[in-house]
């Protein structure tokens, strides 16, 4: 039980920092530096898919069956993010970032804190 607590410790602490990594990368493409922004970009993408990793990992003990519809949408936004990126289309990405990525994480994150706090 100590190890789970720990765990979903870590996954709250991550999960805020990648909330202010998004916040950042809105301002770098705001600033047009998409390419500036790419490493950004990659690290939330990869904590998202830990995140999502340790969730379902703990899927065991705990019902994740209500996350499934919002990890479903972060991964849409993140994927047409993605593609703003390979098709270097800067106002695309600001605007995906702003209208697609950030609203979907953050529904994520309430699911996601609340799903932690009744498993406390």
């Amino acid at each position: 039980m100590m190890k789970d607590q720990n765990t979903m410790s870590r996954l709250r602490d991550l999960a805020n920092t990648c909330d202010e990594a998004i916040q950042q990368l809105i301002q770098q493409l705001n600033k047009g530096q998409l390419d500036g922004s790419i490493a950004l970009f990659t690290d939330i993408v990869a904590a998202c898919y830990s995140m999502e990793a340790s969730l379902r990992a703990m899927s065991a003990q705990y019902d994740i069956s209500g996350m499934e519809e919002v990890i479903v949408a972060l991964r849409g936004a993140l994927s047409e993010l993605t593609a703003a990126y390979e098709q270097q289309q800067l106002l695309l990405a600001q605007q995906l970032a702003v209208e697609e990525v950030q609203p979907a994480y953050r529904e994520w994150k309430e699911k996601a804190d609340m799903l932690l706090s009744s498993s406390l």
